[in-house]
């Protein structure tokens, strides 16, 4: 738990879900799936944010028992303790923003893809 905080993991996580939800929903709309408000996307999306935060909840802490139980304690305490310094929390604002640029393209091209689909052809 003292990992999940010091670097915010919640939160962050569920920035970035709620960023690539909206570029999906973008992607849809640019693609001509749908003609849905802005207003209307941000709803739907904000409307989200409690079941991805508790999703969220639910995976981070068996995702992080399966990747750091190889660690020692020691080890990962010197993790938590580099995680609350500034060089830390600017790595992992550095990181999070990574993920998030590449998976909101990724949302945006899938959004756009599946309006394609649900278009269907002319025949």
């Amino acid at each position: 738990e003292a990992f999940v905080e010091a670097n915010n993991l919640i939160d962050l996580n569920v920035s970035g879900a709620l960023n690539a939800n909206l570029s999906f929903y973008n992607g849809l709309a640019a693609g001509g799936g749908f003609d849905l408000p802005q207003d209307e996307i941000l709803a739907d999306v904000w409307e989200s944010a409690d079941a991805i935060r508790e999703d969220t909840n639910e995976w981070i802490f068996g995702y992080l028992t399966l990747a750091y139980d190889p660690i020692s304690d020691a080890a990962l305490a010197d993790y938590i303790a580099l995680s609350e310094t500034p060089s830390g929390k600017a790595m992992n604002r550095a990181l999070f923003a990574a993920f998030d640029d590449l998976f909101r393209g990724i949302s945006y091209d899938l959004g756009k893809a599946a309006s394609r689909f649900t278009q269907g052809d002319d025949i």
